[in-house]
């Protein structure tokens, strides 16, 4: 009896838990929890082959890491933020997180436990229409990822060193004529005949330039499953995009890392330097080190591809992926539509609406058995689809356009301008700096900005601007308090972290002080991102306009700055000197976007659609800005100003010991708990009251007190007084 009471109560926990993840917070936390797990997996890698790679290489590394974003940050931003505005669920109350804890039902109904499929919300109807919208808007990321890969490469030729934008044939040719000087002035140094029989004498001059086309390959490939990654966000499927994102990067890690072992066992005669071994020279040429590299690239678009791919499927394992019932029911509505499309007489074949699938009966029965598994959401493409969407939202297209180039030169500017003036060690030296910090810009606060965004418009197109409001507030506090943890804890630590985890090649004076300036930006990374989303999603075009005039101005002071300086330092800079400039450039740059999106959050009405629609005249006299100026000053109490000052003099006071930080950590963290109600009630409140309630029933079973069936629901309440 016991045992049964037991699994009974476990399983209704499970419930419990399993409805409070599929709420939109509920999914944050998931997001979170799977963010601190998987983040030290992926950090480990990434530390493994940091210390395996000699500086230039991994300044190779970084190149193709920035020119991989940065195709991607062109060709998907725009069409994710036109996608995520169209819903395809049909929901007409999207305040479930608000009413969820007055909806709760008392933990000791029995009616509630015995039939828990009562409290879940109903099945909502799938909007076809939106879907194949969404679809086709998504899939113009493709040839915009063409367009921009080839404007990158244009621009390179013809600009050379002097373009702003990273160019991989312009990469290619450098690190050719790099590698010829090599072994030109260098013909009696031990293995320098490799480098002129590796490089030098290539017989085919595409050899040269594969590593590169690999590179580019592998942005456009990324692109195809961009329809998979929106159908995902729009039904608030965080983990998914988590996961996904460390399964890539544990397979581009694992892959250089096998290559790079691979190759220092075979050329181990080749690792000696003043007698000391030299990790990463197993690549013993540049060219060995850019393919490499390109094939880790190769491994995280491949895999990229895969797993959007299984996670939209049929197949069983897709719920291991992170499939949800949204999910199916989405592919199963879709599917059903195709087939009935595809069953039409053959005379409607040549109408606007016909499918671009053949049907499943002109397969062979393996063919079929694959349609039917991968056909979503694929199923629902055309040419002909893509272009009435993209005319449909035209203006809202370009718009997002024109801010996500600017955006992204704001954002990547001194990496730009790294990858054309600064030399491969610099490089190097800052893809360690740009490593850590992007680290949890990836994994955590880009995650959280995509999924908000997704809401945010939702909330707008709604009406619901105070909910969307809230969760602003609540998601600027969470962001702080991870973001002005590194600034608290990192610094004192930073030079015994690098030399533990990186070895005392990588901890430099000059990068020691470039990544202390990085954790003190981190709280302003946090904000910048949820800020722009939150305006982007709110925003009237006229103040998205604004915005973006503000932003080609800044970009252009940015830039300049940025190649002044590298200009100074020059292509000498084998100490990384120029590193820690460019970080406090970019801090001064995030704090310039945050200011510039807080004041036109301020002073600014909302848009439109984000308001329930009203006369001119009275629209006139309520229109209010999408913040106000106390939404945002109120953000914090005075306790916990007062608490975090203190906490940060004592971390400069103390000595940087593991035992000392360690406990301003755990008292960081409890301070938190104690002086945020709303942190608190969404982390410790869902497991004290299940814990409490389990041991209520255990000791009501044990000890002879009320029995748990007596409890009376409200519901059973209602009928017996009826």
């Amino acid at each position: 009896m016991f045992t049964a009471l037991s699994c009974t109560a476990g399983y209704s926990c499970a419930l419990h838990y399993f409805d409070l993840m599929t709420t939109f917070k509920g999914q944050l936390v998931l997001a979170l929890v799977l963010n601190v797990g998987l983040k030290v997996l992926t950090f480990t890698l990434s530390t493994l082959l940091t210390r395996k790679l000699l500086p230039y290489q991994n300044g190779v590394y970084f190149t193709y890491n920035v020119y991989n974003d940065a195709v991607l940050f062109v060709a998907r931003e725009a069409t994710r933020n036109v996608a995520s505005r169209l819903s395809i669920l049909d929901e007409r109350d999207e305040g479930e997180d608000d009413k969820g804890a007055a909806a709760e039902v008392s933990t000791t109904d029995p009616v509630v436990r015995s039939a828990p499929s009562q409290t879940r919300k109903p099945a909502k109807k799938v909007d076809i229409a939106n879907v194949r919208k969404m679809i086709s808007i998504a899939l113009c990321s493709v040839p915009l990822a063409a367009v921009t890969a080839l404007a990158l490469e244009v621009t390179g030729m013809c600009f050379g060193r002097v373009s702003v934008f990273p160019s991989m044939i312009q990469h290619a040719r450098v690190s050719r004529q790099q590698q010829l000087q090599y072994a030109h002035n260098s013909t009696g140094l031990s293995g320098a005949g490799g480098v002129t029989d590796a490089s030098g004498r290539l017989p085919l001059l595409p050899l040269a330039y594969l590593p590169e086309l690999t590179v580019v390959g592998c942005a456009i490939l990324m692109a195809l499953v961009e329809p998979c990654v929106v159908v995902v966000q729009s039904l608030n499927l965080f983990r998914v995009v988590v996961l996904a994102e460390c399964v890539t990067l544990t397979a581009r890690l694992l892959t250089v890392l096998a290559i790079v072992y691979i190759s220092q066992r075979h050329g181990a005669d080749a690792l000696q330097a003043d007698g000391e071994p030299l990790s990463g020279n197993g690549l013993r040429t540049l060219w060995e080190a850019r393919m490499a590299l390109a094939f880790g690239q190769l491994a995280y678009a491949v895999t990229h591809v895969l797993y959007y791919a299984v996670v939209v499927s049929g197949l069983p394992v897709a719920w291991l992926f992170g499939a949800s019932t949204e999910l199916q029911q989405v592919r199963a509505a879709c599917l059903e539509r195709s087939a009935h499309h595809d069953s039409l007489p053959k005379k409607n074949d040549g109408a606007p609406g016909a499918p671009s699938i053949p049907s499943t009966q002109r397969f062979p029965s393996v063919a079929s058995r694959l349609h039917d598994v991968f056909a979503f959401p694929w199923c629902f493409y055309g040419i002909r689809d893509s272009v009435d969407a993209c005319r449909q939202h035209t203006a809202l297209l370009f718009a997002f356009l024109r801010e996500s180039l600017l955006r992204l030169v704001l954002s990547e500017g001194e990496s730009f301008a790294l990858t054309s003036l600064g030399s491969e060690a610099a490089r190097g030296y800052y893809q360690l700096i740009y490593n850590i910090g992007s680290l949890v810009a990836r994994l955590l606060f880009r995650v959280w900005e995509n999924a908000c965004f997704v809401k945010w418009s939702r909330e707008a197109s709604l009406g619901h601007q105070h909910a969307a409001v809230m969760l602003l507030q609540l998601m600027l506090r969470v962001s702080f308090y991870v973001g002005f943890s590194f600034a608290l804890l990192g610094p004192p630590v930073t030079r015994a972290f690098l030399v533990t985890m990186y070895t005392s090649r990588w901890a430099t004076p000059q990068v020691t002080q470039a990544l202390q300036l990085c954790f003190y930006g981190m709280p302003l990374m946090a904000w910048n991102g949820l800020l722009e989303a939150f305006l982007r999603a709110l925003a009237a075009p006229a103040v998205l306009q604004r915005l973006q005039r503000w932003m080609v101005g800044e970009t252009v002071v940015y830039i300049a700055t940025c190649y002044v300086t590298l200009v100074f330092f020059g292509k000498d800079d084998e100490e990384g000197n120029s590193v820690s400039v460019l970080v406090l450039l970019n801090t001064a740059n995030m704090l310039w976007r945050c200011g510039a999106s807080l004041y036109l959050l301020v002073v600014s009405p909302a848009a439109a659609a984000a308001r329930p629609p009203l006369s001119s005249a009275t629209e006139s006299r309520t229109a209010r800005p999408m913040v106000r100026l106390q939404d945002v000053v109120r953000l914090f109490s005075g306790r916990i100003w007062v608490s975090f000052s203190a906490l940060f003099i004592l971390s400069r006071a103390v000595s940087p010991s593991i035992a000392a930080i360690a406990g301003i950590g755990a008292a960081y963290g409890g301070m938190i708990l104690a002086f945020d109600a709303e942190v608190r009630r969404l982390l410790i409140t869902p497991v004290w009251r299940r814990a409490r309630a389990l041991l209520h029933r255990r000791s009501g079973s044990d000890g002879g007190g009320v029995a748990p069936h007596k409890a009376v629901s409200p519901t059973a309440k209602g009928t017996k007084q009826q």
